[in-house]
């Protein structure tokens, strides 16, 4: 199997903050990834802000901080694997629906997330954006993922 590494350099979390209560959407789906490509056997190495190693669900964490990875390297690598990707094949309708059938309900489950927390910040007196505008792009999106996740 694959050895994969992961970085995410935003709010501190780490795979068992992810059961312990609510983390933005892309955290959730970083920890989701991570956990999945785990289950399928993969060696998972997760680098982010997270207070100190853990071993949780098969991924390895560590804190950035730590220096175990270098940054720069890190993007270096992503860089070259984006690069690489421009010139692969679309994905085969099978292909496509294999893998919505995988992520879609992780996906379903980190916008729900987003919009439960956009409708609380939208109560909350004083706070101002363009929730709806956010809201009604959230929605959406979810409904899509719902309809590929119901084709046959």
């Amino acid at each position: 199997m694959a050895s994969v590494v992961m970085a995410d350099d935003g709010v501190a979390f780490d795979g068992a903050m992810a059961e312990a209560g609510p983390l933005g959407g892309a955290e959730t789906a970083f920890v989701a990834l991570a956990e999945a490509l785990a289950a399928r056997g993969h060696d998972v190495r997760a680098f982010s802000r997270c207070a100190a190693p853990l071993r949780h669900k098969g991924v390895v964490w560590s804190p950035i901080a730590s220096g175990d990875v270098p940054i720069s390297y890190g993007v270096a690598q992503l860089r070259s694997a984006a690069q690489r990707g421009k010139n692969l094949p679309p994905l085969s309708p099978p292909e496509r629906q294999a893998l919505v059938r995988q992520t879609g309900p992780a996906l379903l489950q980190a916008v729900d997330r987003v919009l439960g927390e956009l409708r609380r910040l939208q109560a909350t007196p004083g706070l101002r954006s363009d929730f709806e505008r956010l809201i009604a792009a959230y929605t959406r999106t979810r409904e899509e993922i719902q309809s590929e996740l119901d084709q046959p």
